[in-house]
């Protein structure tokens, strides 16, 4: 598919803007010190081993999430891996009290809450849904993620079972 292609889904896209964008910045991340820049290819990179830790964790096609953290890297890390499996993503803001948390996960049907921090775990415990934290922790997604493996053709497959005008995100 050219990369222009006007019927891309959101797993196309971000898969064929790293490959044609492929050496230039697409992230200066503030987090390495002064704003280190991260290439479109290692930014795929990244992407696709935050969808193989996803899938290490059995979410399928038209499972949802909730991504339930302050802006990060790792935030749009999981919603791009995300979008690349077909998974829809709920976000929450995270400054949302614990009713109102907990009412966004039982209304979408969440399968998983990746949260910012154990504060904001707490604000969702009590709707039982599973929990994970984004990173910070050796069980967190940002660490699965450096292990977690997935096929170039499963993830290809993947990406192009999605149809232009699949549900991607409820906000």
């Amino acid at each position: 598919m050219p990369y222009f292609a006007e019927t891309q889904t959101l797993g196309q896209l971000i898969r064929n803007s790293c490959a044609h964008w492929d050496s230039k910045a697409a992230f200066l991340d503030p987090e390495k010190g002064a704003y280190t820049p991260i290439s479109y290819k290692e930014y795929w990179e990244k992407v696709r081993s935050f969808a193989a830790a996803l899938h290490s964790l059995g979410l399928v096609r038209g499972d949802k999430i909730n991504i339930f953290s302050e802006n990060s890297l790792e935030w749009s890390l999981s919603d791009w891996a995300a979008q690349c499996l077909g998974i829809v993503t709920v976000p929450i803001y995270p400054t949302l009290p614990p009713d109102q948390a907990q009412f966004i996960v039982q209304d979408a049907g969440t399968k998983l809450i990746i949260c910012g921090s154990e504060d904001l775990i707490k604000k969702v415990e009590a709707s039982g849904v599973k929990t994970i934290l984004l990173r910070g922790t050796p069980d967190s997604l940002a660490e699965l993620a450096k292990t977690a493996k997935i096929s170039d053709e499963v993830l290809n497959k993947e990406i192009e079972g999605s149809k232009a005008g699949d549900l991607a995100t409820i906000i």
